[in-house]
């Protein structure tokens, strides 16, 4: 028999250290956390719609990626074959031996899909809220992220001098 797998989500406004946090929990064999799995470019979302599988349902759709092993299987199997591609096979996760799922979220897309309750009323859920309290470093670590497009920074060398540009923000939406 399958053990009981706990549930767990990190919920973020963005811009708080929440994909690392994600990169931090998977790197233990017993924690599997998929990331984003709501917005429209994710892989996950992609593949849900494609499929036509929980039309209209995000709460259902939520539910099976968290709870339903089937479901969770299947998409730890389609984030294997990911890491497979990337080069990344020490990532790969063995089902059988994750004692805990999640996902990572940002709040806004529980609003948009229309879930504002849906962690109230599922209170087996441990979750992880995420702020970044300094306002001034989340709008320019954000105003960054649009004006370069990098997400991550890595060590590789090949990614070790990332371009040089000059940011500016429009004073009067700073101090508003």
């Amino acid at each position: 028999m399958a053990p009981m797998r706990k549930q767990h989500m990190i919920l973020t406004l963005g811009r708080s250290g929440s994909n690392t946090l994600v990169d931090l929990l998977n790197q233990n064999p017993a924690i599997l956390n998929y990331g984003e799995v709501l917005g429209s470019w994710t892989r996950f979302r992609q593949v849900q719609q494609k499929a036509g599988l929980w039309r209209g349902d995000d709460a259902a759709y939520v539910d099976s990626l968290l709870g339903n092993p089937k479901v969770a299987r299947t998409a730890n199997l389609l984030r294997s074959v990911g890491k497979l591609r990337q080069g990344r096979s020490a990532e790969i996760k063995r089902f059988g031996k994750v004692l805990s799922v999640g996902i990572k979220e940002f709040a806004l897309n529980f609003r948009q899909s229309d879930m504002v309750g849906y962690l109230v009323d599922r209170p087996q859920i441990r979750v992880i809220a995420l702020v970044r309290r300094n306002s001034l470093a989340r709008m320019i670590s954000s105003q960054m992220l649009d004006a370069t497009g990098v997400v991550l920074v890595s060590n590789d060398r090949q990614n070790s001098r990332p371009e040089r540009r000059q940011l500016w923000l429009d004073p009067a939406t700073v101090l508003a």
